[in-house]
């Protein structure tokens, strides 16, 4: 769906243009709002636009009000009428977070208000059809987490489930592909381990990309030396896959195994193709199957002619969350 149509079908649900374009902004990339955040989007003062437009919200049951310290109220979009608009109806959004993840979402929605400019990709399924659609990559890249339904005994599986903003720039120079910078979200953590755990779950994806912005967004700079000397190690790790290979028979049967798969039979003698045999009687398993396409992925795009084009950037969010230092978890109202 496009901005202009989650716009028009939030306009049927009795906004007005101006404040649909926000509310689409704030069900997509947050869920969660503040007061100013609205004002800043329109280019307003203090006074009757806000009220009125929270009290539309908030009658309507589309949002609800959470007090925080000093009496700021943080407004939840929870109502699935609001996210059938934007054409995202299960998005998980709607659901209740801790302080913590509430905090993370507010600083993403103050980036992206900061920076409307750019092309950002905000639903699943637009984050899908760019690099599975427009990119061409196998969705076994994207980075997921698999769901059991209380409800049914299926399970679905989910992508980008931090939801931080992901952008699209334009190619530059003679480059046909655009670049794609990914946005990882510091709410106040004590040191930059969850950083280094996102850059590995997304690491086969980046591989693959081979041309990527990786833009940290904090409040205060404490973790910007630490997180660019992480961010270093990482994309340096990049081009070094055959570190990852499996020590011991399990390392063997890789090797040999895309010895044969690629063809280059003039490597693989009786001996070593007995070997492969046993071998692939002993790892022949869904777990092994999974390691071994992970790192045959990272093999062949490290084989591509073009290096690894990874960039750092940081981002000080102008803006204090106070709010959350001593307030309770909200209950199961917000």
């Amino acid at each position: 769906m496009t901005d202009l149509g989650r716009i028009s079908d939030l306009q049927s649900l009795g906004y007005s243009e101006q404040d649909a374009a926000f509310l689409s902004l704030a069900a997509v990339h947050s869920g969660y709002f503040l007061r100013r955040q609205y004002e800043a989007f329109i280019s307003a003062p203090r006074g009757r636009p806000a009220d009125r437009f929270l009290r539309c919200a908030v009658d309507a049951r589309h949002a609800r009000s959470i007090e925080y310290a000093n009496r700021t109220e943080v407004f939840h979009l929870f109502a699935r009428q609001v996210y059938r608009a934007i054409g995202d109806e299960d998005n998980r959004n709607r659901r209740p977070r801790p302080n913590f993840s509430i905090k993370a979402k507010l600083m993403a929605l103050d980036f992206v208000l900061a920076n409307r400019d750019r092309r950002f990709l905000g639903t699943e399924s637009e984050k899908v059809q760019h690099f599975c659609g427009d990119l061409g990559l196998d969705e076994s890249l994207l980075p997921g987490k698999t769901y059991s339904s209380r409800r049914s005994p299926g399970q679905t599986r989910r992508y980008f489930v931090e939801k931080y903003p992901i952008f699209v720039a334009p190619a530059e120079g003679g480059d046909s592909s655009p670049i794609t910078s990914f946005c990882y979200v510091d709410e106040g953590v004590l040191s930059t381990s969850g950083f280094t755990s996102f850059l590995n779950r997304y690491r086969r994806l980046l591989v693959a990309l081979r041309r990527f912005r990786l833009v940290y967004v904090a409040a205060e700079y404490r973790h910007f030396r630490s997180a660019q000397r992480a961010f270093d190690r990482f994309a340096e790790s990049l081009t070094r896959p055959e570190s990852r290979l499996p020590r011991g028979a399990m390392g063997d049967y890789f090797v040999l195994r895309r010895l044969f798969e690629t063809r280059q039979y003039d490597k693989l003698d009786k001996a070593k193709l007995d070997r492969l045999r046993d071998l692939s009687a002993r790892f022949g398993r869904p777990k092994t199957e999974a390691a071994f396409q992970e790192w045959t992925s990272e093999i062949t795009a490290n084989e591509r002619s073009r290096p690894v084009d990874a960039a750092f950037e940081f981002h000080l969010l102008p803006h204090r969350y106070d709010i959350f230092s001593t307030q309770k978890e909200p209950g199961s109202a917000g």
